[in-house]
């Protein structure tokens, strides 16, 4: 415990027990004050100390919400490996955990990208709801930009857990990426070898369109009056056609990785709106 949050510790004790009996007949060490002092670390933002306090309230007098406190102050402090172990070292059987138990557990596993043991361990939780195991399950498919599983088409059990614990806004998210218009990094290929800049024009991005538009014609037609000009011996006809040819080829690759960004950059929004409600404290 560092000397600053000794001192808050004091201050925040004296101003509770104003009313009460004296500090100095009082164990400012036992199970009450010790659970009042993790939980104003927990308040202040203090999570790992937190975490010390709770695992000590653990051993002195193991109590109900201790474990879940716990576990919380471990992920929000980013200790996710000593949470985890710790997970598994109060629990023996998993499968039987309540629901905000695991939850704290799946937002550590995807803090920690152990994806995999969330998709092994879901289907045999007998504690949570259809619909809570498909939005935990899509929400770690966003993670993975993985848009292929089909977890979330599951319509049974709409009366969700997670409605009672207010991330009754997380499903809307999730409906919006798998209903989402991503772009096809081939179609954008596609069209700007077809005509150069469209498919930079499709991904969105309409002023490197006109950019590759504009260059890649004047160079074209550069080396078509040097050739009109100087037959195929023409030094402009080959240099310009060279020129843009190069930038033309550049172009069609140019569309396809704009494409692929657009939508990387789409699925990194979608992860932090999901972020903002599935991590919050």
């Amino acid at each position: 415990m560092s000397i600053n949050s000794q001192y808050l510790f004091i201050i925040y004790i004296l101003l509770t027990t104003v009313c009460s009996k004296s500090i100095g007949q009082e164990d400012l060490y036992d199970i009450d004050h010790t659970k009042a002092f993790a939980d104003f670390l927990y308040q202040t933002k203090q999570y790992d100390l937190a975490a010390r306090e709770y695992e000590r309230l653990q051993i002195l007098s193991p109590q109900k919400d201790t474990p879940l406190r716990l576990f919380k102050s471990y992920r929000l402090a980013e200790l996710y490996d000593i949470g985890l172990k710790r997970m598994d070292d109060l629990y023996d059987n998993i499968d039987s955990v309540s629901f905000h138990v695991y939850l704290e557990r799946s937002r550590m596993q995807l803090r920690d990208n152990r994806f995999d043991h969330i998709y092994i361990e879901l289907p045999s939780l007998v504690n949570l709801t259809v619909a809570d195991k498909r939005i935990i399950s899509g929400i770690a498919d966003v993670h993975q930009f993985n848009k292929s599983r089909t977890h979330l088409k599951v319509k049974e059990g709409h009366s969700s857990e997670y409605t009672k614990a207010s991330f009754q806004n997380i499903e809307p998210i999730l409906d919006d990426y798998y209903t989402e218009k991503w772009k096809k990094p081939w179609v954008a290929g596609s069209l700007s070898a077809i005509v150069p800049g469209t498919g930079r024009l499709y991904a969105g991005d309409w002023k490197n369109a006109i950019v590759s538009l504009v260059f890649v014609g004047l160079n074209g037609y550069q080396s078509y009056r040097g050739f009109s000009r100087n037959g195929i011996t023409s030094p402009s006809g080959w240099i310009f056609g060279a020129i843009g040819f190069g930038f033309y080829i550049g172009n069609i690759y140019g569309s396809a990785w704009t494409a692929k960004r657009k939508n990387e950059q789409k699925k990194e929004e979608y992860q932090k709106r999901i972020d903002s409600i599935y991590f919050a404290p």
